[in-house]
């Protein structure tokens, strides 16, 4: 008995030693992807997720991180962040700005690709949607984010940001117009141009963070 509990107790740390081993040497979204995993998740069902009040009149910024809640979801476990929708028929849109995380450390730079779930009075599902996002280039105090925008159904009470499974470690180009593309022409004439650039790409993460606004 004594030597069988110890061979447990030893397989089971080397296979926590392999698995750190193994953790060391992968890149910072599939470290995440491992801690994800080991996470434990917040409730069985939508019934026992918590909804903070979202905003109707500003933007609301938030951020998905390791601290978040999880949820198996039918695309995959993802961190969320959920919200209640004002009581009002005046908003039909809501726009969703994710900013580019670590910026200055390309190897570790991400964003989260959100997906929107949105849900009735009942915590039954009306519909889910990935959202088509757009690049804008950083700013003099700003990070580069990307932003995009959903209607909002009829009907929806509740509003889930998370990330498909199927979406982490993916890449979205980035493309921008350059801000200071200007030439002196022939006669001695300043001509400022805009030309589209594309400055590689950036993977979608499980963690990142979003501003959100009613439209």
């Amino acid at each position: 008995m004594r030597i069988d509990f110890a061979l447990r107790k030893y397989t089971a740390a080397f296979f926590l030693i392999g698995l750190l081993a193994l953790a060391a040497g992968c890149s910072p979204i599939e470290k995440q992807a491992v801690r994800l995993a080991n996470a434990n998740g917040c409730c069985h069902s939508l019934d026992q997720v918590q909804f903070k009040p979202l905003e109707s009149s500003k933007e609301t910024e938030f951020k998905i991180s390791e601290e978040s809640p999880t949820f198996q979801f039918e695309d995959g476990k993802s961190y969320f962040a959920a919200y209640a929708l004002p009581q009002t028929s005046a908003y039909t849109k809501v726009a969703v700005k994710s900013t580019v995380q670590d910026t200055f450390i390309r190897d570790t730079e991400q964003i989260f690709c959100p997906s929107l779930m949105f849900i009735d009075e009942n915590k039954q599902i009306l519909r889910k949607e990935g959202i088509g996002l757009r690049y804008s280039g950083p700013g003099w105090i700003s990070n580069p984010y990307w932003f995009g925008a959903a209607h909002i159904p009829s009907g929806a009470r509740y509003i889930i940001f998370y990330t498909r499974a199927e979406v982490v470690g993916k890449s979205v180009a980035r493309s921008a117009p350059s801000a200071h593309s200007e030439f002196i022409d022939s006669n001695g004439q300043k001509v400022k141009i805009n030309v589209d650039t594309t400055d590689g790409r950036t993977p979608c993460g499980q963690v990142g963070e979003l501003a959100v606004v009613l439209r």
